[in-house]
């Protein structure tokens, strides 16, 4: 009598498979995990905090030394880190073309008045001599800016103020 075997695959296994997967593939995957389950997540599902975005990137979330700089600079320097870190993360392998005057690149937009600090809006910047913010702080879509804004006000907050 032959032994039984048994296939063991985890969720992020069964994902990775569905996308391709032949049919049959397909239904066992999706009686097993439930179709919903095997969708792949969007990037703004996946990057909740600068940890996520590490983790993602395949790098450490040790954040740098800034013992060097001036007190009233360290958390700046800590928060720039981790926003760009976080953006490219949101960003998966785009970088803006500068070069290219028809490409969109989009950073979210924060007002400032005496009642507190908050995000705003996005901006879309068009290529021309001056710019407003770095390619780093750059996202791909409105979307991705929005979130980025919302999501991470407070460490944006830490660079602007």
């Amino acid at each position: 009598m032959k032994k039984e075997k048994q296939l063991i695959i985890s969720k992020e296994e069964a994902v990775k498979l569905y996308q391709d997967a032949p049919a049959q593939l397909k239904k066992i995957l999706e009686d097993t995990f439930g179709k919903k389950e095997l969708l792949p997540l969007k990037i703004e599902d996946k990057v909740k905090t600068f940890e996520d975005a590490c983790k993602i990137l395949g790098v450490s979330s040790k954040l740098p030394d800034v013992s060097t700089f001036p007190v009233e600079n360290q958390k700046h320097f800590i928060a720039q880190h981790k926003i760009i870190t976080i953006i490219k993360a949101l960003n998966e392998g785009w970088k803006p073309n500068w070069s290219n005057s028809s490409e969109d690149k989009y950073y979210p937009y924060f007002y400032q008045s005496p009642k507190g600090f908050g995000f705003s809006g996005t901006l879309c910047d068009y290529w021309n001599a001056d710019t407003f913010v770095g390619s780093r702080l750059c996202l791909k879509t409105e979307k991705l800016a929005k979130y980025a804004g919302k999501q991470f006000e407070d460490i944006y907050k830490d660079i602007i103020l």
